[in-house]
C-alpha cells in the first residue's frame, strides 16, 4: 500500500536536523508524498524549498495559520498570497493553501476580527 502524509510541518524549526531522517523513513515506509504545511511566510518559503530539494516526494502547502495573525509583518499576507499565485502553475510543487482557516479557541474579539480579515484575503 502506498501512503500520503497530507499534513506534516517539515518547515518547522523543531525538524531542522531531522528532515533527512523523516524523508528516508518515509521512503522506507511506502510514503509516496509528504505535504509540508506552512504556518507563515517564512515557513511557506521553507516548504517550497523542501519541495524543490525533494522532488516527487515533498509538496508545499503555503499559507498562514490563524494563530499567527497576531505576529504578521506589515506585508506578510500580501507576500504569502503572491507566493501562492506565483507557484500555482509551476511544476506542481504547490498543491494546497495551508494553513488557512479560523481558530477562535485562544482568541479575543480583536484577534477574531484579524483572523477573519486574513482568511477573507487569502480566499
Amino acid at each position: 500500500m502506498k501512503l500520503v502524509d497530507a499534513h506534516i510541518h517539515l518547515s518547522d524549526s523543531k525538524y531542522d536536523q531531522k528532515v533527512d531522517g523523516i524523508i528516508e523513513d518515509s521512503k522506507q515506509s511506502n510514503v509516496v508524498a509528504l505535504v509540508s504545511n506552512s504556518m507563515n511566510l517564512h515557513s511557506s518559503l521553507l516548504s517550497l524549498q523542501l519541495s524543490k530539494e525533494h522532488p516527487n516526494l515533498v509538496y508545499a502547502a503555503l499559507g498562514i495559520h490563524p494563530w499567527n495573525v497576531r505576529r504578521l509583518s506589515p506585508n506578510e499576507v500580501k507576500e504569502t498570497i503572491e507566493l501562492i499565485l506565483q507557484h500555482e502553475t509551476h511544476g506542481g510543487k504547490v498543491v494546497a493553501v495551508g494553513e488557512i482557516g479560523l481558530d477562535f479557541q485562544y482568541s479575543n474579539e480583536k484577534l477574531r476580527d484579524l483572523q477573519l480579515k486574513v482568511f477573507h484575503e487569502k480566499l
